[in-house]
């Protein structure tokens, strides 16, 4: 996992965020990181393990998600 402060977070999440995109998608300002790619970030940083699999990420965030979508 990179380090050095903020801006080694943002060059992971960056990488993450833009792999496996079209080139015309990478052309866009605002490029958002899919499911997929977070999961798989989530695993390779050691986040998601044993203890904490993906099913239970899967489930934590659509509760997160669904609780936003109620307050919009």
């Amino acid at each position: 996992m990179a380090s050095g402060g903020h801006g080694g977070l943002k060059e992971v999440f960056d990488k993450y965020s833009k792999f496996g995109k079209s080139e015309s998608q990478l052309k866009e300002k605002d490029i958002r990181i899919d499911s997929k790619n977070l999961t798989k970030m989530l695993k390779d940083t050691g986040v998601i393990d044993s203890k904490y699999s993906s099913n239970l990420f899967d489930n934590d965030m659509a509760r997160v998600l669904g609780k936003l979508t109620e307050l919009i």
